[in-house]
């Protein structure tokens, strides 16, 4: 196998793990809350401080909401695992060429089912101790 491939392979992969990370969440909701408490501190009584008001309140009830979220580690796991042999199957079977290339058919329908259970399981969601989606 030709390692100036896997090498370039691997770093897109990074290229696009690392373009995902600012959308991956955090703590944004605080960082928010945190600058609209500062803003109301400074704000006069009025319309605009009652407004402010309702949006701590609500920023907070969001914050205590997302606690009892999460993702699935399990099903992460998984998805990953199959995402990382179809990119490596897929690898393989290009190198190899010729009749080997029919097998990218597998490799692309497991890399769709890795994909697609990897955003399921992802998402951070209410589950239960198994790590199915309460919703």
């Amino acid at each position: 196998m030709n390692l100036d491939l896997v090498a370039q392979i691997a770093v897109a992969a990074l290229g696009v793990l690392s373009a995902a990370v600012p959308f991956l969440g955090g703590r944004q909701d605080r960082r928010i809350l945190k600058e609209d408490i500062e803003l109301l501190n400074k704000v006069p009584d009025g319309v605009i401080r009652q407004r402010l008001e309702r949006q701590v309140i609500a920023t907070l009830d969001e914050i205590e909401a997302a606690r009892h979220h999460r993702r699935d580690p399990y099903g992460v796991t998984l998805a990953l695992v199959l995402i990382a042999a179809s990119v490596i199957g897929g690898v393989w079977a290009i190198s190899a060429g010729g009749w080997w290339l029919l097998s990218l058919v597998v490799v692309a329908f497991v890399f769709a089912v890795g994909a697609a259970g990897l955003v399921q399981d992802v998402t951070k969601r209410k589950r239960d101790k198994r790590g199915d989606p309460i919703d």
